[in-house]
């Protein structure tokens, strides 16, 4: 959202209007929240109406998808809706909502994107704009996040595989084309090809060709491990997978049923081996929708087939096909424990989140605002600050800032170097959670406050601690805390030197 208002705003693409950052692993996002702030002004429940409207947009594609390709099952109206409601709760998309983000039309974008390149693969000639609206689905999704480039991966393989070579080509192309175009800008403005979010948080980029890497895959994939949805959703897709491919269920439709599935199994496997999961749910959720979308679509070909058997009275057959289906249903019900249990946390937890926000984050900026408006601030969670507020940020954990990551990739971001960059930048203020820095705290660095915040689930830290810079800042950030503190919710645990002066 900042860096949409300061794009409406003055026409810079930045965290803050005094420069580009290249912060965000995002650049559709903050462009759709800029165009709107244009069109309507800025409000910051812009984001939260866009997720409704992707939200809702996610469930109409959906049934749409499953109307076309269930409806010879019988009651498949109610599989349909159970089908829904579990993308909607299991994904899940309601706490997402809240979130403010782009995971939402994440969702709806790799849905799009994947239904689109089953049917044409499906087919032996695609219309021209079925093959354009694919190329165009391929840049939005990948502009709205980095790791949908996996996605486009598994689709131009499989258009490899189906001898579609120049449309897969035109699929690579459209995929990658609009970030290259990013990356040069960025490059041209000083910053990194890729934006800080991706340099800072994938190790692999700085372990390519090392041990590390190895190590580091092997890390992940047991960590999936201990994301029971995610494997158990992964081994139901597999073993829908095999079921169809044995049976050689012989309608050229049923390779729709197959593309979804290897698609899915793909980008899973590539987003566990190089990207983050967790973070409110947010990560991962394209991939259980998808992979929801795609066990939906094989277990109604299996009752399909179950129905058939039935109807031919091949009882041999079909007693085989019990015991292959009843392994499959207690995939479904062990698959449905953690992610039951995870959607039911998730959406539960959005009113403790939000309080989370209020009493931390959004606090923090009311202080800066009212008090530290045009000054230089160092700070190492910098979103909603510099939203409701014109400071000089030094981000010192590194998006906002490109010294901070290239001090961070050299491993030269010390304690000295964190002092020389506060000092070198004028800061006034350091605002930080002491727990992302351990020993890196400059010892001349002043303590003045402290603030704790109840049952945190999603603020990086529960606890932050305010520091001036020197004694010349003591003083002033003292009195300020002391005035803001009755103003503070009162569930916030104050600790300070400011207190008791």
């Amino acid at each position: 959202m900042v860096v949409a208002k300061n794009f409406v705003s003055y026409g810079v693409w930045g965290v803050t209007k005094y420069g580009f950052t290249s912060s965000t692993s995002s650049i559709l996002w903050p462009g759709l929240i800029a165009a709107l702030f244009k069109i309507f002004g800025i409000n910051e429940l812009i984001p939260f109406f866009l997720n409704i409207i992707f939200a809702t947009s996610t469930l109409i594609l959906t049934n749409y998808i499953l109307k076309q390709y269930v409806k010879d099952i019988k009651y498949c109206n109610l599989f349909i809706f159970i089908s829904l409601m579990v993308i909607t709760f299991l994904t899940p998309i309601i706490p997402l909502i809240f979130t403010g983000m782009e995971h939402v039309l994440q969702i709806f974008l790799t849905i799009a994107f994947v239904y689109m390149s089953a049917k044409i693969l499906n087919q032996e000639k695609s219309q021209n704009y079925e093959v354009i609206l694919l190329l165009i689905l391929a840049s939005l999704l990948t502009l709205n996040r980095y790791e949908n480039l996996f996605t486009v991966l598994a689709v131009v393989l499989l258009f490899v595989i189906y001898k579609k070579r120049l449309k897969a080509i035109y699929i690579l192309l459209s995929g990658t084309i609009p970030l290259i175009i990013y990356g040069l800008y960025s490059k041209i403005q000083g910053w990194y090809f890729l934006p800080n979010s991706l340099i800072l948080k994938s190790a692999y980029l700085k372990n390519l060709t090392s041990l590390n890497y190895i190590l580091l895959t092997l890390k992940k994939l047991i960590y999936t491990i201990l994301e029971p949805h995610l494997l158990i959703l992964f081994i139901t897709a597999v073993f829908l997978l095999y079921i169809i491919l044995k049976d050689n269920f012989t309608k050229k439709i049923n390779d729709f049923y197959i593309i979804i599935l290897i698609i899915f199994i793909f980008n899973l496997i590539f987003h566990i081996s190089f990207v983050q999961t967790g973070y409110f749910y947010r990560y991962e959720a394209y991939l259980i929708a998808l992979g929801l979308l795609g066990t939906s679509l094989g277990i109604s070909l299996c009752l399909k087939d179950l129905e058939t058997l039935i109807y031919q009275n091949n009882i041999r057959k079909y007693k085989w096909n019990i015991l292959r289906y009843s392994f499959l249903f207690l995939l479904i019900c062990l698959f449905m424990i953690p992610a039951a249990t995870n959607g039911y946390g998730s959406i539960t937890s959005v009113p403790q989140a939000s309080k989370n926000i209020y009493e931390q984050q959004y606090q923090m900026a009311l202080f800066i605002e009212e008090y530290y408006q045009g000054k230089s601030v160092g700070l190492n969670d910098i979103g909603i600050i510099n939203y409701m507020s014109d400071i000089k940020c030094l981000d010192l954990w590194g998006l906002g800032n490109l010294e901070v990551a290239q001090k961070k990739n050299e491993g030269n971001y010390t304690t000295n170097e964190i002092s020389n960059l506060t000092t070198n930048n004028n800061v006034s203020l350091i605002i930080i959670y002491d727990s992302a820095f351990q020993n890196k705290i400059p010892p001349d660095w002043i303590k003045v406050g402290e603030w704790e915040i109840k049952g945190n689930i999603v603020c990086g830290d529960s606890l932050v601690s305010f520091y001036a810079p020197n004694q010349q800042y003591e003083a002033y950030l003292n009195e300020k805390l002391r005035l803001f503190s009755f103003r503070l919710p009162k569930d916030v645990e104050q600790r300070g030197k400011y207190l008791t002066n």
